[in-house]
């Protein structure tokens, strides 16, 4: 077994204890950060109980047995006063020296010829007057703290969005999608703001990232669903608000996407979500795409019924308000980027997916901003119609027209009532 593989061994062990560990630490910082932000509602203040609900009495689903769930308490009742960062990156490099200091004295040689090196100390005793002591040199110990930290704090990233929005008697999942923008959304202000170490701020966006898919899912399914249930009610006259929220709720997540904690504009595109951004841009392609076919079929159904009431509450109403929100939305367009060549296949690969579905979005946008003047003309062809079959029913017949007298002596209902 070599060293490398004992570091990633420890580095699985730790990785559900460092995530409870860095929940302790965003639990304490938030509620520093809500102490000094009074002018927050109570709503906001609320989310607080919710992310210290998360963090009390969690278990993994693989730890079945008794014992090895009173060991994982008892090391992180232990631990439970690691409301700092910092302090709990210098216990977890504390660990890795532990075992450092063991690897040389049983087994220096799975640290290699450059790990170790051999000091001079000074004997006790008259007969020897120095003793070879190994240590394990500077540069290899940097080394290998800084692996190590980078493989545990990868687990932690695998492992904290399951405990936050899964593992625990009341997860995040449960909750309305809006807990969890809400923590994003604070994490995304936090990452820039606050001095954390590199390693835990790859983490933390990770967990912003996944936070971010999971809000896409469950808001898009739950508010899409309560706008298609009342598109089948024809007297619902909600169903234009349903879809424009809907719309504005997929533009503010798009948008989110296209800057990072470091980059306001210009992030590079390796460091873009891109990768959370493309089920966005795929709901949001579709939204708008189902928006245009519902207020086609309900304008012309109300200009049938000349209910024009409804027929222009949609058409100057509903799909403004929705247009309104779509002018709102931010895409950057790469295309430079992508010419360049110089990027990985799979950054190259997502950009080119996302550069096709922003293409599907925009044309769905020129094609709703197009749907005004179509349903007013489908408006105007039935007015045509209604009026000619009207002026034919009151139209007088072929004999009228043989008389010598040809003005009639008053005017008719159809003239008087235009």
């Amino acid at each position: 077994m070599s060293i490398t593989r004992l570091l990633q061994v420890l580095a699985i062990n730790r990785a559900e204890i460092c995530c409870h560990k860095l929940i302790d630490c965003l639990l304490e910082t938030y509620k520093n950060y809500e102490s000094t932000n009074e002018s927050d509602d109570e709503s906001d203040n609320s989310s607080i109980e919710i992310y210290r609900a998360l963090t009390k009495h969690m278990t993994l689903p693989q730890d079945e047995e008794n014992h090895v769930k009173g060991e994982l308490n008892n090391q992180m009742n232990e631990n439970e006063n690691f409301i700092n960062i910092e302090k709990m990156l210098t216990y977890e490099e504390k660990n890795v020296e532990d075992l450092l200091d063991t690897t040389v004295k049983i087994a220096p040689a799975m640290l290699g010829s450059d790990g170790v090196k051999k000091c001079k100390n000074s004997g006790t005793s008259e007969n020897i007057a120095h003793i070879d002591v190994s240590k394990i040199s500077g540069k290899a110990k940097k080394k290998v703290l800084e692996y190590y930290q980078e493989i545990l704090w990868g687990e932690v990233a695998n492992y904290l969005e399951h405990i936050i929005l899964w593992w625990a008697p009341s997860p995040l999942a449960l909750r309305v999608p809006h807990s969890s923008q809400h923590l994003r959304e604070w994490i995304l202000q936090l990452l820039p703001s606050a001095d954390i170490p590199s390693v835990i701020c790859t983490a933390l966006s990770s967990l912003a990232d996944a936070l971010g898919v999971h809000v896409t899912s469950t808001s898009w399914d739950q508010q899409f669903r309560l706008g298609l249930v009342a598109s089948e009610n024809s007297t619902n006259q909600e169903t234009g608000r349903l879809f424009c929220e809907t719309l504005e709720d997929l533009v503010n997540l798009c948008n989110q996407c296209e800057h990072t904690p470091d980059w306001i504009i210009g992030a590079p595109l390796d460091e873009l979500p891109i990768v959370e951004q493309i089920p966005v841009l795929h709901r949001l392609d579709h939204s708008i795409h189902t928006t245009r076919l519902w207020a086609i079929k309900e304008s012309r159904k109300y200009a049938h019924n000349w209910n024009v009431s409804a027929f222009f509450k949609i058409i100057c109403n509903d799909v403004v308000s929705c247009l309104s929100n779509l002018d709102k939305l931010k895409l950057e367009d790469h295309t430079t980027a992508i010419s360049k060549g110089d990027l990985g296949e799979h950054v190259r690969v997502c950009t080119l997916m996302r550069a096709k579905l922003v293409c599907e979005v925009k044309e769905n946008i020129q094609k709703l901003k197009e749907t005004q003047a179509e349903c007013i003309a489908n408006l105007a062809s039935i007015c045509r119609i209604i009026c000619l079959a009207i002026l034919k029913m009151i139209f007088p017949p072929s004999s009228f027209w043989r008389k010598e007298n040809l003005h009639p002596s008053h005017p008719c209902s159809y003239v008087i009532n235009i």
